[in-house]
């Protein structure tokens, strides 16, 4: 019977996978975030993290973002064949205070964006009650949806575009995402930018 694979065996197994890849991704993680500093977050935003945001979290606090020396842990992901709009930026993890400050942003802006229409792929709808997990330089990102819509999966992963309004489901958790990750550079499905200070990929090429 198959052993049952952690977030942090997922971690790893990518991150051999990443120093392997030409050129290499050089993900620089932060140390682990603790059990304490996890729930102060939690008491701070008055939500409890799924599971498997509360392990990549005791695996690594995020990426020291914005280091311009460290590629994004994830890739480009293409979820649609709509040209660049069918596609999620590539992103660094957040570590605890990005969590907090940006789930604080999204809550302060809930009203402005609750006005604009979003295009919708997969069983979800704009709200607020999202985790943000990812940072990227563009007008999205990746959250965790904690109402997701009927079909959808407490804690599914989300891209969430402001530039214009979109929201997508990725995966159905970020263990799902990861081995999604990790199966997409072992098939050749990213491809690497390697003109900037630090190689990004993306799904497909650029």
């Amino acid at each position: 019977m198959p052993q049952h694979k952690t977030i942090t065996d997922k971690f790893e197994t990518l991150l051999k996978i990443y120093s392997k890849l030409t050129p290499p991704l050089v993900s620089g993680l932060n140390p682990p975030a603790s059990l304490s500093e996890i729930r102060e977050a939690e008491n701070e935003l008055e939500i409890k993290f799924p599971d498997d945001l509360r392990q990549l979290l005791l695996y690594a606090n995020g990426q020291p973002y914005p280091e311009t020396i460290v590629s994004p842990f994830l890739p480009g992901l293409r979820f649609a064949d709509t040209d660049w709009q069918g596609i999620a930026s590539y992103g660094w993890l957040a570590d605890l205070n990005s969590i907090v400050e940006r789930v604080k942003w999204t809550r302060g802006d809930f009203e402005i964006f609750q006005r604009e229409e979003f295009e919708l792929t997969g069983p979800v709808s704009f709200h607020n009650h999202f985790i943000d997990f990812t940072i990227s330089e563009n007008s999205d990102n990746l959250v965790l949806d904690l109402m997701p819509e009927v079909g959808g999966k407490v804690g599914q992963v989300v891209m969430m575009r402001t530039q214009p309004c979109h929201l997508a489901v990725l995966a159905p958790s970020i263990s799902n995402l990861l081995d999604m990750v990790t199966d997409g550079f072992l098939n050749g499905r990213f491809k690497p930018n390697a003109e900037g200070v630090c190689p990004v990929w993306c799904d497909g090429g650029w």
